[in-house]
C-alpha cells in the first residue's frame, strides 16, 4: 500500500473524506486533501520520503483590507511566534497560505503527531488573521485621528 493511500486511510478513520491526487510531472508525489472543522487542508507525501509530509492551509486576507502589503510584516512576525510554520501571501494577496514541514520518524509517529500538527497549522493561521485584522484596524482609528486632529476636531 502506497502511503498516501495509508495516510488517507487514517485520515478517514478520524471520521473524515479525504481526495487523493497525484501531482503532475513529479513522479512519486501525492496531495491528500481534506476537510476538518469547516476548514481545508492538504497533505504532500512522496513515496521516495514516506516519512516527510508537507502539511498546508489556506486563509483568505479580509477583503475589505486596504492595505494588504502590511500583511508580508504581519505574517513574518507570527512566524516567528510558530516558527515551524511558514507563510505565503496568493493570488494577487488575497489569500495566504499556513505550511508546515514535518518529519517522523516512522508513519505511527506521524499519526500520533497528527491533529497536535494540524492544531498547530490551524493556531498559526489564526493567529495571523488576528493580528492582520487587529493591526488594520488600530491603523484605520489611527488615520481617522491624525485626520480629525489636522481639522482641528480634536
Amino acid at each position: 500500500m502506497s502511503v498516501a493511500a495509508d495516510l488517507a486511510r487514517f485520515i478517514e478513520g478520524e471520521g473524515h473524506r479525504t481526495e487523493i491526487s497525484p501531482t503532475e510531472g513529479v513522479g512519486e508525489l501525492s496531495e491528500i486533501v481534506f476537510r476538518t472543522r469547516g476548514q481545508m487542508f492538504s497533505i504532500s507525501v512522496s513515496e521516495l520520503e514516506p516519512n516527510r509530509f508537507t502539511l498546508s492551509t489556506a486563509y483568505e486576507v479580509p477583503e475589505w483590507l486596504k492595505d494588504r502589503s502590511h500583511a508580508i510584516d504581519v505574517l513574518s512576525d507570527v512566524e516567528r511566534d510558530y516558527p515551524e510554520t511558514r507563510f505565503v501571501l496568493a493570488h494577487d494577496d488575497t489569500i495566504f497560505v499556513a505550511t508546515v514541514e514535518y518529519e517522523a520518524a516512522d508513519m505511527a509517529t506521524f499519526f500520533k503527531h497528527f491533529w497536535n500538527v494540524i492544531g498547530r497549522l490551524r493556531d498559526a493561521g489564526n493567529a495571523a488573521v488576528e493580528r492582520i485584522v487587529d493591526r488594520s484596524e488600530s491603523k484605520a482609528a489611527a488615520d481617522k485621528f491624525i485626520r480629525q486632529f489636522m481639522k482641528g476636531e480634536r
